[in-house]
Parts: C-alpha cells; sequence; structure tokens
C-alpha cells in the first residue's frame, strides 16, 4: 500500500498544483484543509485535504447539526452550504482526498477501510461505534 500511495503522490503532483490555484482564485484561505481526526484505536492524527468549503466551515458545523442526515455520531449533509463552486467538483471526483495520501504514507490511515472521523464526531461515538476503530491501517 504505501508503494501505491508513493506513486499516487507522484502521479497526482501536477493536479494537485492545478487544484490548489483553482481553489485560491475561487475563494479567500488556504489551498490545503487539515484537521484532526481519530484512527486505529483512537490515537489522533492530522488529516490532509484540499479545501472545498469557506474557511469558516469548522465554525459553522455546530449550527448546521440539526440538518444532519445519518443517524447516530457521524456528520452529512447533501447540499452542505459550506462547500465552495470548485469544492463542488473537487468532492464529485474525490479529488480532495488525495492528500491523504501522505497520511497512508505515515501509517495514520489505509486505503481501503473504514474513514477516520473528525475529533468532534469521535466524542459522540456510543459503544457500538468503537468498533471501527479497531481496523488496522494497510
Amino acid at each position: 500500500m504505501l508503494v501505491v500511495a508513493f506513486l499516487g503522490l507522484s502521479i497526482a503532483a501536477p493536479l494537485l498544483a492545478a487544484a490548489a490555484v483553482w481553489i485560491r482564485l475561487d475563494s479567500p484561505g488556504a489551498a490545503t484543509y487539515s484537521a484532526l481526526r481519530v484512527g486505529r484505536k483512537g490515537k489522533k492524527f492530522r488529516c490532509y485535504k484540499l479545501r472545498t468549503m469557506t474557511t469558516d466551515a469548522d465554525a459553522k458545523k455546530e449550527t448546521l447539526r440539526q440538518s444532519n442526515e445519518r443517524n447516530g455520531p457521524f456528520f452529512k449533509i447533501a447540499n452542505d452550504p459550506r462547500v465552495t463552486g470548485c469544492g463542488y467538483w473537487l468532492r464529485k471526483y474525490s479529488l480532495d482526498e488525495l492528500p491523504q495520501l501522505w497520511n497512508v504514507l505515515r501509517g495514520d490511515m489505509s486505503l481501503v477501510g473504514p474513514r477516520p472521523h473528525p475529533v468532534d464526531d469521535y466524542e459522540r461515538y456510543t459503544f457500538e461505534h468503537l468498533r471501527r476503530l479497531d481496523v488496522k491501517p494497510e
């Protein structure tokens, strides 16, 4: 998996650079976004993505929780008002996820398996949700 992640990052580098320019032209703020996530056995790590939302998206999350479309602690809104114009397209083709190959190289994530959740979602886990933290990143 490490070889695949390394090759993926190498091949995607020009695409990442072009996406970063597009993000900067589309909205103010950094082109990348990093946030604490919770991985295997509850270990917290910094997860990297291309920024697809407004810079104040984290601050607005709590006010949008009543619109959550998922059950339990998992937060998802289909037409999230915080998503930027280019963010819509980056998400549609999962290009915003490419920087996470760095997390795969570091051993924090795997290419397959459950997605690591943000810390604020993790804090809402019940006992049954903790099973997802037993999966080893490979």
